[in-house]
């Protein structure tokens, strides 16, 4: 496994760079040097790294602007940071840009092939971690669409509202902007123009109708209309799909979207006021 695995070494000192590459080359992973951040941009925007090692302390980027980029490149990579004078500050810099660890220099080879197989540890298990997440979102969607012919089928025959959304029979259409959701009767129109959605997007719509103007969690949203428990960014990795596929048919712009919001840090809103939170 570890002959796949790609690390970028990014050390001003030539002697000290050449010694990490070639011995965490002779461990089997494939190691590539840097010189500075500027030349590891490069390489970064040129190919796939799962780890990146980078001194602090480098002329022109330092180490801290480089995670920041590095981050933006490969959000899933791992980042070991090495220094030879430590502070408060710079491990503080360190953490809140995402290193894994943080390394003083001189370092002992034992303690840097250690801190490697830890990240890339961390790694592996984070990626299985949201596969799976990927997969349960992806079955429970599946389930959920799958019941929409049968729910149609009620619907015409018992004009059966979304279970669990409508109170009464006084309150099952809403206005929203220049949307119209009509829970009695399973339909949806835009601008006075019918819009095909699952029962699944249907009833996340719906759920989000009757509690119009109100920002709703992502963790509520999964756990009322998917019946799962889990934690605020499992919920976020469960419902941002579904979010993405309705805005698709119920926004003019779903990249700038106008009815169907995200509130930073706090989930969703349905809103007629057309702006983002």
């Amino acid at each position: 496994m570890s002959d796949s695995v790609r690390i970028l070494v990014v050390e001003d000192n030539p002697m000290v760079r050449e010694v990490f590459v070639s011995q965490l080359a002779l461990v089997g992973y494939r190691v590539s040097g840097a010189e500075d951040g500027l030349e590891a941009l490069h390489m970064l925007a040129e190919q796939r790294f799962d780890l990146l090692l980078t001194d602090l302390q480098m002329p022109g980027l330092d180490g801290v602007a480089l995670m920041r980029e590095a981050r933006r490149c490969d959000p899933s990579m791992e980042i070991i940071m090495l220094t030879g004078r430590a502070s408060i500050e710079s491990a503080i810099a360190a953490i809140h840009n995402g290193a894994r660890t943080y390394l003083m220099k001189p370092v002992r080879i034992a303690d840097l092939r250690a801190a490697v197989a830890d990240a890339l540890k961390q790694r592996s298990e984070s990626l299985q971690h949201k596969e799976l997440l990927r997969r349960i979102g992806a079955d429970l969607l599946r389930i959920a669409d799958g019941d929409r012919e049968q729910y149609q089928i009620q619907s015409a025959s018992r004009a059966h509202p979304v279970p669990s959304l409508v109170k009464s029979a006084s309150e099952h259409v809403f206005a929203i902007g220049a949307l119209e959701i009509d829970t009695q009767r399973h339909r949806v129109t835009h601008s006075g123009r019918p819009v095909a959605l699952s029962h699944s997007e249907f009833c996340l719509l719906a759920y989000l109708a009757q509690r119009r103007e109100q920002v709703v969690s992502a963790q509520q949203l999964v756990s009322e209309l998917q019946g799962y428990s889990c934690t605020l960014q499992e919920a976020r990795d469960l419902i941002k799909a579904r979010i993405w596929s309705l805005r698709q048919k119920i926004e003019h712009d779903p990249a700038h979207p106008t009815l169907l919001l995200s509130v930073r840090g706090a989930g969703y809103v349905l809103t007629a006021e057309g702006r983002e939170k």
